[in-house]
């Protein structure tokens, strides 16, 4: 067996003994079967071959988790606000666009030929943007 190997063996055998000791006595006497003894310690064992928790973890204090909540919930609020201009400029946006239009028609009120090609573009202009969106 190669020292790798026997190494392993060695860590895996202390980490199912600290896996028995942290098992309560209590708990494994209440099994009577050994096969169900062995598949808990296996079991245990398993799991604690999983990479142990950030050394962080055990330095946050309740202070750490006040500000990201507060930070969480400045970024949700700098959302919104964004949300809000978005709509607004939408807004704006097809205000200026209906004024526009409803210029056109006023203007070219009485001239159809020219009326009827510029509502025509218009509204394809309208539907090619429609049918982008919706890709």
């Amino acid at each position: 067996m190669t020292k790798a190997k026997k190494r392993d063996s060695n860590d895996t055998l202390e980490k199912a003994e600290e896996i028995d000791s942290t098992i309560p006595d209590e708990i494994l006497e209440g099994i009577e079967d050994e096969q169900d003894r062995s598949f808990i310690r296996r079991s245990l064992s398993i799991m604690g071959r999983f990479p142990t928790p950030s050394p962080l973890s055990k330095k946050i204090t309740s202070e750490h988790i006040g500000l990201l909540i507060e930070n969480s919930d400045k970024q949700d609020q700098r959302e919104n606000q964004d949300k809000n201009w978005k709509r607004l400029y939408h807004l704006i946006t097809i205000i200026i666009a209906i004024c526009f239009v409803s210029f056109l028609v006023y203007t070219f009120k009485d001239n159809n030929a020219v009326l009827v090609p510029m509502i025509t573009g218009i509204l394809a202009f309208l539907g090619g943007i429609g049918v982008g969106k919706s890709i």
